[in-house]
């Protein structure tokens, strides 16, 4: 359906049933795979910190330098709060792919 404007030009109208979605409706953004892919997240993010909480925990013996873990100086976090932010770090790296 087309209007002509009183100087002349011409608008055209378009129905929203020609429009086409901005974000496909793919079964990768359905949300039962969201659900799913949250869910993995929080396994893998339990199961990281759980490797990362006796690193944080042993290497408490060592000087601030030396530790692989430690939060940034003039900070001070428990062993948790390191084991959770090593594993925030490096689990994004697994949904890459």
């Amino acid at each position: 359906m087309t209007n002509q404007l009183q100087d002349g030009t011409v608008m055209t109208m378009i129905r929203h049933a020609d429009l086409k979605p901005s974000i496909p409706c793919s079964p990768r953004n359905s949300p039962s795979v969201r659900r799913h892919d949250r869910r993995d997240y929080r396994w893998l993010l339990t199961a990281s910190m759980m490797l990362f909480l006796p690193v944080s925990v042993i290497t408490r013996v060592l000087p601030r330098n030396f530790r692989p873990l430690a939060a940034p100086k003039g900070t001070r976090e428990s062993c948790w709060a390191e084991a959770r932010r090593a594993a925030n770090a490096v689990l994004p790296y697994a949904f890459e792919w």
